[in-house]
């Protein structure tokens, strides 16, 4: 949670689960979903938890209460990452077909979907200065999508398990099966630090 009081994780049990990060103690269970589950983000606000899964389907849910809200329906691939806007209004999710979709998080309407060229998306994320989604797929590329552009960098050797920005937007930093860290500028795409030495792939 944006707190750091608790913690949520999702699970091939088809369910979502929210824990005490101090005891570890099992609070919420969130349930709905037909398949597993691949991803959970809670909102920067606190109030919300996003989930996207097998069953290709988005959920978002009261975090307070666990009750479900609108279901966000449209991927025809299953749905292996799921992020919110900063300002909690809207939800951006990836797919295996490699599609990226925006949700209005409150009335479960579809707004850009964004299209990749190859491959399927693993990764999805959202600038904290709300005008940058970054996601990254299984060929390795990184895009940048602002507005209504889009570029790409060919970046990793191997597919891009993991991206974030930077609190105040200005970097990007991503890991891959091919066992390194990149970080780039936001604005420019060009390459920064690359962190290596790990012997299997980043996670």
């Amino acid at each position: 949670s944006p707190d750091g009081s608790q913690i949520v994780s999702s699970s091939d049990d088809k369910t979502m689960r929210v824990w005490d990060a101090k005891n570890g103690s099992a609070g919420l269970v969130l349930e709905g979903h037909t398949f597993d589950v691949n991803s959970v983000a809670w909102s920067p606000d606190g109030s919300q938890i996003v989930s996207g899964g097998f069953n290709m389907t988005v959920c978002v849910w009261d975090a307070r209460t666990g009750t479900a809200g609108p279901v966000l329906q449209g991927h025809v691939g299953l749905v292996s990452s799921v992020a919110w806007s900063p300002d909690a209004s809207k939800v951006v999710s990836g797919d295996e077909d490699d599609i990226v979709q925006v949700w209005d998080a409150k009335t479960g309407n579809v707004g850009p979907i964004l299209l990749g060229d190859t491959g399927s998306v693993t990764y999805v994320s959202w600038s904290s200065d709300n005008g940058r989604i970054v996601y990254g797929s299984n060929d390795g590329r990184v895009r940048i999508w602002i507005g209504d552009a889009s570029s790409v960098m060919l970046v990793h050797v191997g597919c891009v398990t993991c991206l974030s920005c930077s609190p105040d937007g200005s970097k990007i930093v991503g890991g891959s099966y091919d066992d390194t860290v990149k970080v780039w500028d936001a604005s420019t795409s060009a390459a920064g630090l690359v962190l290596e030495g790990r012997s299997l792939c980043v996670t």
